[in-house]
């Protein structure tokens, strides 16, 4: 029974993690579009979009916490249903404010690169 909901576990996370990631790119990718050519009600769209992403990020992030998953590696040893030992654990703790300064960084540069790209295509 535990590895059942193990793997149940183990298959909503990753479906959550599936879910976020399209509503992110489309929440990228989108944003220029809606404003340019419907104005106003584009915004709204997009705002409903990003609600609705901002949702799924919640939820990934509360199943993070709760099977305490944070880094990369941690990630990967769950959805293959395996654990860290406590050494590896500990020097994953280590990793985890640098990565996500570094995450952080990356994701806001991609971002202004795409909108960049979208409002000279559009214009």
């Amino acid at each position: 029974m535990k590895a059942q909901i193990q793997t149940e576990d183990i298959r909503k996370f990753n479906r959550d993690g599936a879910i976020f990631t399209g509503l992110m790119l489309a929440m990228l990718l989108s944003a220029a579009p809606l404003v340019v050519y419907l104005g106003y009600i584009g915004i709204g769209v997009w705002a409903v979009l990003a609600a609705v992403t901002l949702y799924y990020a919640l939820r990934v992030e509360r199943q993070k916490k709760r099977y305490d998953i944070q880094t990369y590696k941690e990630i990967v040893a769950f959805t293959e249903g395996k654990r860290l030992d406590e050494i590896e654990k500990a020097r994953e703790f280590g990793k985890r404010p640098y990565q996500k300064l570094l995450l952080s960084i990356a994701s806001a540069l991609i971002a202004l690169v795409v909108m960049v790209a979208m409002m000279h295509l559009l214009t």
